[in-house]
Formats: structure tokens, sequence, C-alpha cells
């Protein structure tokens, strides 16, 4: 007799091929449901000849498992979980009990398995009330009501349930980051039940709790006899317990009057104000429209200088809490970052290489650069870790990260809406060569001193450009004067180079509308694959440039070769000799300017628009007001 295996996943690309090869021991019939997973586990699946299905991504399975069955077309189904396996016995006693239903009137018309539980791969726990844990899995889905949509719920089905002799086998909390991370997902779900359901919650109740648990799984249960596999899940059944109470504890004290969430943010690098910056500052903004509390860990408010330089949605409602994370010694930081950040839905920190743990509940490292010695794998880091996920601006940055042995999430910049929506009147635009970037030599400097030496080569090179202005602006700090003062020593008091330090927002789009042509030199010089953090890592100027009708030139490395394609909507460059025989080839033709123009504005319109970096952070961050009861 037919029947339908359906095995549900998400990011299972470590099990999938086991269950998938243990599933065929009973039928070739096999669908997988799978849950927007981000790794290799439905390209696998495929390339098995397995059906693969999409269902919208759930911190629980049970209503994907209500939607499995109804795909499948035989009347038995066995739900599987990627984790689990099939046995030779337990297949020959499926097909024996469905062939048997066929023939006679079934009074049984689903099925609870037992699953043997193997911790960590290596021991079955026998004892602890790990065995025999019955599963109801073999249904007749002729008599399948529903599975309600509750965490660990069971199917409502019509009629009799049976049970089978042999097991499956359950390979379950593989390591201990695992553990610690259902444990934080399922125990919210359960704490979200108890309180719609108005249970008490207290002191006492923790302890109760958690003593309680610890005392039927060790002692009434025996635990202890599975040796220290079993003393191990003994104390984290009872953590998980108390944690769900503690959960608990929170929803009910919280107040009417609080914002949706709190989000906060430590980034050591806030006061340069440079694009990386404005980027996770944009972020939060995104929180701050749908009601969240902006916290910035920063002794100095910087709000003026934010709103001077950034036109950002969120600035004037941000609070600044002092700055906690310096001058603090283990374990005194710890503790006082652990207790601080736990009242925080969602954290985000800027990494200079150092790290620490943190009680919020959400918690992303923002890496804005590849620089290897910023992420060290050490145990002690990965242990800091253990409830922190990597997010990043460009392509290029993520490929070094996954280099370093890191996966992140990308989420580009986006472009203020007067630069997208603008209307450019292009015969407006004056001699004008515009280089914008930050005034410092250190790290995926500008090199404006390239620039100069560039422009006064081309100047004396063509005619064409012997009236043009080479304009330089960008954020300066007190420690990079003397950096702006070679500058302006290498420009000679030219008249014809200018410099625009701590230019206004409103004067830099100004000047982007002014200009003819921008050019961008980071990473000059750079050997990109030795030191990937010393060339530019996006490149959103240059794309405010493309957006206000520049032709825009870049140094051909890092963010900007995944920008920019050449003689299509701007143009790449190896040396600066390239650079001064394409800017005199392209000065001469009008059509081919006009093209590149239409198609700059065009890519830019299309792909970093702030809705678009607005549905990406909703998405990513799973971003939603909240339905406080």
């Amino acid at each position: 007799m037919k029947i339908t295996i359906l095995i549900y996943t998400r990011n299972e690309e470590r099990n999938i091929s086991d269950c998938i090869n243990s599933a065929k021991l009973l039928t070739d019939k096999i669908i997988l449901v799978d849950m927007e997973s981000s790794d290799k586990t439905v390209e696998i699946a495929k390339s098995l000849n397995i059906p693969v299905f999409n269902f919208p991504k759930s911190n629980y399975v049970e209503p994907a498992r209500e939607f499995g069955i109804k795909q499948a077309e035989t009347d038995w189904v066995l739900i599987l979980d990627a984790d689990e396996r099939m046995t030779n016995e337990l297949a020959n006693e499926i097909q024996n009990v469905i062939t048997l239903k066929r023939s006679n009137v079934p009074t049984e018309i689903a099925f609870k398995i037992p699953r043997r539980n193997t911790f960590a791969g290596i021991k079955w726990l026998r004892h602890g009330g790990w065995w025999p844990d019955y599963q109801t899995r073999l249904i007749n889905k002729k008599f399948f009501l529903n599975w309600p949509k509750r965490i660990h719920s069971t199917p409502h089905i019509k009629g009799d349930i049976g049970y089978l002799k042999n097991p499956l086998i359950h390979y379950f909390h593989g390591d201990l980051n695992g553990m610690v991370k259902k444990t934080i997902i399922f125990e919210d779900i359960e704490s979200d039940l108890l309180f719609k359901a108005k249970r008490k919650t207290g002191i006492g109740i923790f302890f109760r709790k958690f003593l309680a648990e610890i005392y039927r799984r060790l002692i009434r249960n025996s635990g202890f006899l599975d040796g220290p596999f079993g003393i191990i899940e003994s104390i984290y059944q009872a953590f998980s317990k108390t944690i769900t109470y503690l959960f608990l504890y929170e929803k009910q004290n919280q107040k009417a009057c609080l914002p949706v969430g709190r989000v906060g943010l430590y980034d050591p690098y806030l006061d340069t104000l440079g694009g990386g910056e404005k980027h996770i500052l944009s972020i939060l903004a995104v929180f701050a429209e749908l009601g969240y509390e902006i916290n910035i860990f920063w002794d100095k408010n910087l709000t003026k200088e934010i709103k001077n330089r950034f036109n950002l949605r969120c600035i004037d409602t941000s609070k600044y809490l002092p700055n906690i994370f310096k001058n603090n010694s283990f374990p005194l930081k710890t503790l006082r970052t652990l207790q601080t950040l736990k009242i925080f839905d969602y954290f985000f920190y800027v990494t200079d290489g150092s790290y620490f743990f943190s009680g919020a509940k959400k918690n992303f490292v923002y890496a804005m650069i590849p620089d290897k010695k910023l992420y060290s794998q050490s145990l002690i880091n990965k242990l800091k870790l253990i409830n922190y996920q990597f997010i990043t601006h460009s392509i290029f940055t993520q490929k070094w990260l996954g280099k370093f042995g890191i996966k992140s999430e990308v989420i580009m910049p986006y472009l203020d809406n007067e630069l997208i929506n603008q209307s450019i009147n292009f015969e407006k635009k004056e001699k004008i060569i515009l280089s914008v970037g930050r005034f410092f030599s250190h790290l995926h400097s500008k090199r404006q001193d390239l620039a100069i030496k560039t422009f006064l080569q081309l100047k004396s090179q063509s005619k064409e450009f012997s009236d043009y202005k080479l304009i330089l602006a960008g954020g300066l700090m007190k420690e990079d004067q003397k950096y702006f003062n070679q500058l302006k020593s290498l420009a000679k008091n030219d008249s014809s180079i200018e410099f625009k330090p701590n230019i206004k927002l409103y004067e830099l789009y100004k000047l982007y509308k002014l200009s003819n042509y921008f050019w961008h030199f980071a990473g000059y010089g750079v050997d990109e694959e030795k030191n990937p953090e010393q060339v530019e890592h996006f490149g959103i100027t240059p794309l405010e440039a493309m957006a206000s009708g520049c032709l825009t030139f870049c140094y051909s490395a890092g963010g900007p070769k995944e920008l920019i394609v050449d003689g299509e909507n701007g143009f790449l460059f190896s040396n600066e000799h390239q650079l001064i025989d394409k800017m005199i080839k392209v000065d001469l033709d009008g059509a081919l300017k006009a093209n590149i123009r239409k198609n700059g504005i065009k890519f830019v319109k299309e792909n970093f628009s702030y809705k678009i970096f607005q549905k990406k952070v909703v998405d990513l961050f799973r971003v939603r007001p909240s339905t406080k009861d």
C-alpha cells in the first residue's frame, strides 16, 4: 500500500541527505516542506529528486505539518523531522500495519511511534522521561481534521489511535549553541500561551519550577542513570522551564505606556559620522517609524551633529545612554552589560574586534570592515556571540566574512528620496569634478591625494578640462587635520582645487547636482586579496553621484566593482593614466554621456530607494508593531 513521507525543514543541510535516504527504506513517495531555508537544504533535496513545497518561515512546525498533509496524494502519511531517521524494523512494521488496515475494517486510523532520543548523536537517553516519547506520526489523512497552530500540539484526528513498537531514531541537541537558540525561541512562545491564559508567576514559582523539573527528570525518572548526558539534559530542561516563567514575568510586568519595543545601539566609531554610521542609524530609523524606542550608548548627545550630516528620520527621538562598554573590567563588565541590555528587544553593535555577552532578545553585529583581525573565532568569542547574528552592507564584505568563517546577511544602504526623485537639468551642470569622502589617511582612505595629482595631470594634458574645478568634500575630524593640511599643501593654493570639509547635507546635494564628473579613488594601489579592509567596501557616494546625473569614475576594487558596469552605468579604472584617457574620450562623446547618465539614474532608482531598504529591514529583522494583550 502506498504511503507518503512528509519531511519538514528549516536550514537542515547537515541532516537532510541522511533523513531522505532513511525515508526511502519505507517509500519513494517523499515530500519536503521547507520553511524559507537560507542554506543548501532545498538544493540538496532537489538533487535527490525530492519535490519541495515552500512554506512561510515560522518558529514552530505545526502549521507546516497541516499544510504538508494536504499535499500528499496517498491516504497514509508519515511525519518525519530532518533530525529523525527511519529504520528497517520500523519500515516493515508500518507496511504491515497499513496493509492490514486495507484488508480489514480499520479501528485505528493513526499511530503513535516511540522515539529513541540520542543526545548529541552519542547517547541514547533511556531515562529522565525520554523513553518511549511517543509521537503521533503515522496518520490516515481521510480521518485527519487539523493540526492546532500551537507549539508542541498534537493533531486532531477522528478515530482511534494505536501504538507501534519500533522507534524512530531522533538525533537531538547537536551542540550547546543550538540548544540555547531553541530554548529562547520555544520558551518565549510558551510564555505567550501562559500569558494569554493569565497564569501566575513570581520569585517563588521560578525556584519551584526549576527544582520540580530537576526532581522529575533526574530523580523520579532516574535521569542520572544515563550518566553525564542524562544529568546535563535534566539541568537543561529545568533551565528551559524556568526561562519560560522568566519570560512570562517580563510580559506581565510590562506597562501599557511602554513603546512597541526597545532598540539599542553601540557604535564605537559613532562620532566619525561616516557612511557606516549613516547606514546603521538608517536601520534604526525603520524601527523608530514602527514605534520602537531608539537608545544609543554614547556619553555625548550627537543629535545636532547627526542632523547636520545626515537626513535621518529617527534622530530627534533617540535617547542617549551612558557608554557602559568602556573602562570596565571582567567580570564587572559582563554582569553590567547583561543586566543593562536585557530590556532591549533588539541590540546592534558595530564591531571594533571586541565582543561581549548580551541579554537582549535579538542581537546583531554590524560588520562594517572586512578585516580578519576584527573577527577572531576564539572559544570565548564564540560563546559571547552565541546569540548574535552578523549583518553587513555589501556583497563584497559578505564574501570576505564568508572566507573568515562568518555567515552574514546583507542590507544595502538607500539613497535619500531627495536624490532618487530629483529633476536634473543637465544644461545647468558646471565644469566640476567632484570627489566625496571623509578626509583620513588610514583604512580605506578615499585617496584625495591621488585625485589632486590626477586632476593636475588631466588639466595639463587636455584643453577641454583646463577650466574645470576639482572639489573635494567630506567629513573632517581633529585627529585627521594633519592629513588635511598635507592635501592643501599638495594643491599648492591652486584656485581650481576647492576643499569642502564638514559640508552640510543640502550643500553636498547641490554640489552633486552641479557636477559633471565624479571621481572615487578608494583602494588605489592596495592588494585587495591581502588587504580587503583597505579598499572601498560599498560605495554610497558613487551611487549618490549617479543619481544626480554625474558621470561616475571609480577605481576598480571592492564594492564599486559590484555596482558599476564599465561603460554602461559608469566607468572603472585601474590607474590614473587609464582614468585620464577615459575622461578625455568620454568628454568628446555626447551620445555616450547621455546613455551613461540615463542608465545610472535608472540603476539607482530600481535598487536603492528607501522603500526597498525599508522592506529589507522589516523582512530580515521581522520588525512588527507589537500586539500586546
